[in-house]
């Protein structure tokens, strides 16, 4: 966030830093550097992951190298791309995991009766271990407009420096986890491997990174094990078969182990492959009574993806997530909102935040729609793995767009029609405010992430109250009486009373962000004026949100606007 700041929000000193940042890479990517000039560059803070068991070494960069090699990614990403294709997906191809399941689904599910088995591959610390000599000249060769900005990036022992100590440990083979270039780097130095093990072509092999993957008869799945166990270490790769996993139909199990039996292999009926497991809410639940906000945020950015992937590459599982349907609704709505939550409010936050919701899907019915949709999307993709057709990158993001498209017009239009299916279950007020969240467009708060830097990160409190007054609910913990007229508080009467406070606050906030905005046009005269309108006030209720608004304008217009001319100014009421 500190360099964004550096590189955009300080006009010409922020352009002068961009065009450094430029030069910087060209020169790394057009010219041999010396090591000396850049190694404090290259230089990485370690931490240690723990892989239960074992520890990977991953080093964290320096901001600088992240964004140059951003830079590098986005100029040069597409050509790693198109020299991989459907060989290696760990390329940033859009949609292509879900493709790679699909296909080898398929495959297994067709041929599984006819002793054909699915081997899964874990290698031995595959980043660190792969020779990092041969990746360069790889990359020399598959991915020439970026290979100079490699050489210059791994041609000498980058330093890992750990927390609290003086010893320094140097990386001096495989590539630095942590550099956002790794994963393509990665990529094209395997891809000869890759290539060498498709001679034979009584198997289907995919890969993503490291992990890669065979289905095909059981006997020449263990041809292709032996091939790579023979040819990786070259490439400094090397399979570790007793981690592996062989998945077979039932009636074959004992043949495969009998075949696989001097590797270590673990055979089995069915396995996770490359995909994700469905989290418990209730933990995110206990987080949503003291932190609402960042519990929100971690629902709707996190994990309601990890369970939409699921959806997106196991079909016919809707049932399956009735449990996390009730752990929602039942668990975390109550937590977030601090009370109860009635059926028809459940019903409401299961929509889009511009309908009125909060964006939280019933996964139940989220299921129906994102299988499908994989399945189109990803068609060239799986077509293209199983060997079925060639690989056409342009004809895959087109198909992609149409089908995510598609499934985006008909889940707005289902969409649709339950909010006006569930808004007459409300009284009147609570429509006309839903209907002004709806039409006043006023959802944006909640699909910000709470950055402190931002002042976006509301207190639990501040967090509620906007969602009370969002859905016309009691504030939680509200005070039985108004401390400054001793009448019986609600949230009416607290967005009314003239005697509390909370008018004025409101009222110089906003004067005071707006100043705040003001104050980066210098010596231009801007008048604003700032009306804080209650349009869920009694007095307002016959009217149109847009049509109070618009009232208030014209009153301050005619009470000031035609001093603000006399002054050759601008006058904005607001």
């Amino acid at each position: 966030m500190q360099w964004q700041s550096f590189l955009l929000r300080y006009g010409s000193y922020s352009g002068e830093l961009r065009e450094a940042m430029a030069v910087l890479t060209r020169r790394l990517a057009n010219s041999v550097v010396d090591w000396g000039d850049i190694k404090a560059l290259m230089a990485n803070r370690l931490i240690a992951l723990d892989k239960s068991p074992g520890v990977r070494p991953i080093g964290i960069g320096e901001c600088i190298r992240r964004v140059i090699g951003k830079t590098m990614a986005l100029v040069t990403g597409r050509d790693v791309q198109d020299v991989c294709g459907v060989e290696q997906l760990a390329t940033g191809l859009k949609a292509s995991i879900e493709g790679a399941i699909h296909a080898m689904t398929d495959l297994y599910n067709e041929f599984a009766s006819d002793s054909w088995g699915f081997l899964l591959i874990d290698a031995v610390n595959a980043f660190n271990m792969i020779n990092r000599t041969t990746a360069l000249w790889n990359a020399r060769v598959l991915w020439p407009r970026c290979s100079r900005f490699l050489f210059n990036t791994y041609r000498g022992y980058s330093m890992l420096i750990l927390k609290d100590t003086k010893e320094c440990i140097y990386s001096k083979e495989g590539v630095t986890q942590g550099d956002l270039l790794s994963m393509f780097f990665y990529a094209v130095a395997v891809l000869p491997l890759i290539r060498s093990l498709a001679s034979n072509s009584n198997f289907v092999q995919c890969w993503y990174a490291d992990d890669s993957a065979c289905v095909g008869k059981l006997s020449q799945i263990r041809l292709w094990l032996e091939k790579l166990i023979q040819l990786g270490p070259a490439y400094g790769y090397f399979a570790e078969p007793t981690k592996s996993v062989l998945v077979v139909a039932p009636q074959f199990e004992d043949v495969a182990k009998n075949c696989f039996k001097d590797l270590g292999i673990t055979v089995s009926s069915g396995h996770r492959f490359l995909g994700g497991v469905i989290e418990c809410v209730t933990k995110v639940s206990k987080a949503a009574v003291r932190a609402p906000q960042a519990a929100f945020s971690t629902m709707t950015k996190s994990l309601q993806c990890e369970w939409e992937f699921v959806q997106r590459v196991v079909p016919d599982c809707a049932e399956t997530f009735i449990p996390l349907q009730h752990a929602i609704s039942d668990q975390f709505f109550p937590s977030l909102l601090g009370g109860v939550v009635t059926v028809e409010e459940k019903r409401l936050f299961q929509l889009p935040t511009y309908l009125a919701g909060l964006g939280i899907y019933d996964p139940t019915e989220t299921a129906v729609h994102a299988y499908k949709t994989s399945r189109q999307g990803t068609a060239t993709v799986s077509e293209a793995i199983k060997g079925v057709t060639a690989f056409q990158h342009e004809q895959h993001l087109e198909s992609l767009t149409t089908a995510r498209k598609m499934s985006t017009k008909a889940k707005e239009d289902d969409f649709i029609l339950k909010f006006e299916s569930i808004i007459p279950s409300f009284s009147p007020d609570r429509q006309r405010a839903l209907r002004r969240s709806l039409n006043g467009k006023t959802s944006t708060w909640l699909n910000v992430l709470p950055l402190q830097n931002y002042h976006f990160d509301l207190s639990p409190l501040q967090f509620r109250d906007g969602l009370a007054i969002r859905y016309l609910r009691d504030p939680p913990c509200l005070p039985p009486k108004c401390d400054g007229c001793g009448t019986a508080l609600t949230l009416q009467h607290a967005l009314d009373c003239k005697k509390g406070g909370l008018v004025i606050q409101r009222h110089n906030e906003i004067r005071d962000c707006i100043g705040d905005i003001a104050s980066q046009q210098p010596q231009v005269e801007a008048l604003f004026d700032v009306k804080v309108v209650d349009t869920d006030a009694p007095s307002h209720r016959t009217r149109s949100p847009e049509a109070i608004l618009e009232s208030g304008a014209k009153e301050k217009k005619m009470v000031y606007e035609q001093a603000v001319v006399e002054r050759r100014g601008n006058f904005t009421p607001i």
